[in-house]
């Protein structure tokens, strides 16, 4: 059963990926990751899309209005979750990770894995290029600045920047 569902997932990220960035493919192609396990609602998703290990796209949830770009990245083995709010913003090659391992190896653990999942709030506007380390949460109506590392939660209405992200205002408004 287990590699019915992983080449299900495979067939389906492959199948995404496939289709053309072109508004009229968006509904067929959340469709198809929908197929592949996922649980995506009407949202806007430009491949390629990047989700690994195979058969674990239903470890991964998008709200309804979120729009990902290009090159978007997630690990989301068993055991962990990525959920992405709704209306969210998320820029090209971001890379949202939930496996860490050991600093060092052990015969015993060799590197270990650490799996923690990941969430994002609803109306969070992630930058191109961040990266979002195991465990974190981030809060409703943040910013995430371009290029940023982070590797701790931070509550809503935060802009966050720098490697590692640091919290740079809080309690923003529109």
């Amino acid at each position: 059963m287990r590699l019915y569902v992983q080449l299900k997932s495979a067939l389906a990220i492959a199948l995404a990926n496939a289709l053309p960035r072109i508004n009229f493919f968006n509904r067929l192609r959340w469709r198809i990751l929908r197929y592949g396990g996922a649980e995506v609602a009407r949202s806007q998703i430009w491949a390629p899309i990047d989700v690994r290990p195979f058969g674990c796209l239903h470890n991964l949830k998008i709200g309804e209005g979120t729009f990902i770009n290009v090159g978007f990245r997630c690990g989301a083995p068993d055991g962990v979750e990525v959920v992405i709010g709704k209306n969210c913003a998320i820029g090209p090659r971001v890379s949202i990770e939930t496996v860490n391992h050991n600093v060092l190896w052990t015969e015993a653990e060799k590197w270990g894995g650490r799996p923690r999942s990941v969430v994002i709030g609803d109306r969070v506007w992630i930058g191109s290029g961040a990266i979002i380390l195991p465990g974190v949460i981030i809060g409703n109506d943040s910013v995430i600045a371009a290029g940023s590392v982070v590797n701790k939660s931070f509550p809503e209405k935060s802009i966050v920047g720098g490697v590692p992200g640091k919290l740079i205002r809080h309690n923003i408004s529109r």
